[in-house]
């Protein structure tokens, strides 16, 4: 009878532990990569999808997804081939790195952010503007038709545009923009622009 208790015991004792303990990988968010996945087959794309891959934008060859350990050790393990991006969400422009949130906020660099003053009202700006990967052209094109001038690119999908607050956000709203966010005149790179 007491070996029956203690056998109840011990299995409580077990059950209970084991139940307040929180796998490393379920309790916390894991750290996401943004991969090129070299697959363009759309019924292989949408397995994917249903598997709780983030797909972020399908291209002709590949598709861009944000990826965490457990995903990326299965695309490895299934021999699908894939490419890290490493610093998509980063913009090197000049000697600075910029960023963006998950709300699509532009974030500049410390030593910058005491040197940018308000946006002028209506009237035409520099900007820079980052996709959500690489550039579509149909992307720019639509920006264009709205009256956003594009004058060059830049790493990561990244442009210096020039265009009103108001068309700024516009473009800001569209699914493939990640951020975009103004530049004051002294910063102008070109005597042209």
């Amino acid at each position: 009878m007491l070996k029956m208790k203690f056998v109840r015991f011990l299995f409580v004792f077990i059950f209970l532990c084991t139940s307040l303990i929180v796998p490393l990988n379920l309790g916390l968010a894991l750290e996401t990569k943004s991969v090129l996945v070299y697959e363009n087959n759309q019924d292989a794309i949408e397995s994917y999808k249903k598997a709780g891959f983030n797909v972020i934008e399908i291209y002709d060859e590949y598709f861009l997804a944000e990826v965490n350990p457990d995903q990326e050790a299965l695309l490895t393990h299934k021999q699908i081939r894939f490419t890290e991006v490493v610093g998509i969400r980063d913009i090197r422009f000049d000697e600075f790195i910029f960023s963006s949130d998950s709300a699509k906020n532009f974030i500049y660099p410390e030593e910058l952010k005491s040197k940018i003053g308000p946006v002028p009202a209506d009237k035409e700006s520099f900007f820079i503007l980052q996709f959500i990967g690489p550039v579509k052209n149909e992307w720019v094109d639509e920006l264009k038709s709205i009256g956003i001038k594009f004058y060059f690119s830049f790493q990561y999908s990244s442009f210096y545009i020039r265009t009103t607050p108001e068309k700024a956000d516009l473009a800001k709203g569209k699914r493939f923009v990640r951020t975009v966010g103004y530049m004051p005149n002294y910063y102008k790179l070109s005597k042209e622009l």
